[in-house]
């Protein structure tokens, strides 16, 4: 058994691209996601990225296509679209 070891800092901390992707990837393949996004939303838990991050991932997203078939994506890519919630990767907020 591996006992959990907290956090105990009071400054943010960078975590890479791989290891954001490998927790997500954990999440889904317990089919834990959404216990997951329902826990966080709860929480109101968010993650900072820095403009060059979110061009990144606009971009790839969009360069692959990945846009097409995925409204969630789509909404990354293309934020005007939706204007239900104009804040996904397009608007700054306070």
């Amino acid at each position: 058994m591996v006992d959990l070891k907290l956090y105990t800092g009071k400054k943010n901390v960078r975590v890479t691209a791989a290891t954001l992707f490998n927790v997500v990837k954990a999440i889904i393949a317990a089919g834990k996601e959404a216990e997951f996004l329902r826990n966080s939303e709860k929480e109101r838990i968010s993650l900072e990225a820095s403009p060059a991050a979110v061009n990144f991932v606009k971009t790839y997203l969009h360069s692959n296509k990945l846009h097409e078939d995925n409204p969630a994506v789509l909404h990354i890519v293309a934020p005007q679209l939706e204007a239900a919630a104009p804040t996904c990767f397009g608007v700054e907020t306070a």
